[in-house]
């Protein structure tokens, strides 16, 4: 009897080709767009045929059915799918075609050199994650913009839990719906990765029972790797402040990896974050130097 989680591998596979055929334009390939079309986006014999592959296998693949497919037939059906570098590992993932074991999530700890970089970032807040999520270690400015993430349970300090809960971490988010889908599509791209965590598929299998938002942006099959870009975020005590954010692989084997928010001097309160960061940092620093 198949395993559940490869049961749901099966669905995430079928969702997942679905949408991204159906996001797909038949003129954008050269095929008659005249007529009534009852499918949304490519049908099934159109994405067979510019794939190379026949109907009936493609039929039964996109439906989810126990199949073995080669990596030829995955390569040819990336290309007719026109999916990026993010997306073809995905798919290559949910086929079964798994990458090499990774270090244990759980076995890997932060040097005392990482934690010097992010706390000599001064108003710049900076965290470090794991493949699974978990926040690893937070800077003072970190914790002045989303609160201190030790307040939550170790098994709960995760990113993707927070963004799903009431939070601090949700409320910082002024674009809510927007910062969510695309932080859900990163997530994805490290999930593929480390999908037979038991821990990861345990808080998510809670999440997708608990949280509709949840169920809806993750069964949209986002995949998305941008390392970097703009947010605005909700920060107490200053308002919605304009940064420029980057996401920084740590060592070798990317099994860590630094987020850091650089806050814009000429965008939306940029200046003044600067300003009332610095002095909450200095005032901080100053009673910790008189206590001790």
């Amino acid at each position: 009897m198949p395993q559940p989680h490869l049961i749901r591998n099966r669905l995430g596979l079928s969702e997942f080709l679905r949408a991204r055929r159906e996001q797909l334009q038949p003129g954008d390939f050269g095929l008659p767009t005249v007529g009534r079309r009852h499918t949304k986006g490519l049908r099934r014999e159109e994405v067979a045929a510019l794939a190379g592959i026949g109907l009936t296998w493609y039929t039964w693949f996109e439906q989810g059915r126990d199949i073995k497919v080669s990596a030829a037939f995955l390569d040819n059906l990336s290309r007719a799918l026109r999916l990026n570098p993010t997306e073809r590992s995905y798919l290559f993932f949910l086929a079964g075609h798994h990458s090499s074991e990774r270090e244990a999530i759980d076995s890997l700890s932060v040097a005392p050199s990482l934690r010097r970089l992010i706390d000599g970032l001064g108003p710049r807040p900076a965290y470090l994650k794991n493949m699974r999520w978990d926040v690893l270690a937070w800077n003072e400015a970190a914790r002045f913009v989303f609160g201190d993430f030790s307040d939550a349970p170790p098994e709960r300090r995760n990113i993707v839990w927070l963004t799903f809960t009431e939070s601090r971490f949700r409320d910082s988010m002024a674009d809510w719906d927007i910062d969510a889908r695309r932080l859900i599509a990163r997530f994805r791209a490290d999930y593929s990765k480390v999908s037979s965590d038991s821990v990861l598929r345990q808080m998510l299998a809670k999440l997708d029972a608990e949280s509709a938002d949840f169920r809806r942006l993750w069964h949209a099959h986002d995949v998305y790797e941008k390392g970097d870009g703009v947010r605005l975020v909700t920060v107490p005590g200053v308002g919605v402040v304009d940064f420029d954010y980057t996401i920084c692989k740590i060592g070798e084997a990317d099994q860590i990896k630094a987020v850091i928010y650089v806050p814009n001097p000429d965008g939306v309160n940029g200046a003044r974050f600067i300003d009332i960061c610095g002095a909450a940092l200095g005032a901080g620093e100053r009673k910790r130097q008189a206590v001790s």
